[in-house]
This record gives C-alpha cells, sequence and structure tokens, in this order.
C-alpha cells in the first residue's frame, strides 16, 4: 500500500478488506461481494477497496433491521 493511502487510512479510520475480514470472522469472499453491493459504502484508492469504520458499523446496522 503506497504511503498515501496508508496516510489516509489511519486519519479516516478507514478499514481493508482484510481488516474486515479479521474483525468480523467472516470469509474474504463474503466481505468482497459485501463491499461490491450497490449499497455498501466502500471507498477506492486505486485497486483497494476500503470503508470508514463508522459507515460500517451504521450499514452494518441498518441491515440487521
Amino acid at each position: 500500500m503506497n504511503r498515501n493511502v496508508e496516510t489516509a487510512k489511519n486519519s479516516l479510520n478507514l478499514l481493508t478488506i482484510k481488516d474486515v475480514v479479521e474483525i468480523s470472522g467472516w470469509s474474504e469472499e463474503t466481505v468482497r461481494k459485501m463491499f461490491r453491493k450497490d449499497d455498501f459504502p466502500a471507498i477506492t484508492f486505486g485497486k483497494c477497496k476500503m470503508v470508514v469504520a463508522d459507515a460500517l458499523k451504521e450499514y452494518l446496522s441498518r441491515s440487521r433491521q
């Protein structure tokens, strides 16, 4: 990951697909499918997909209702 992306990741509390896999315990394929959904708040930096931690929490709480 380049330095600009790493800086943005840290300052904005961004999570990569691998971060979400580690936190959630879900499979990488499950997380990748979630990141591909139209209503998922993913951010793309080049080839790297990320999500703001708070946006992920909100998305998961909405999808449980």
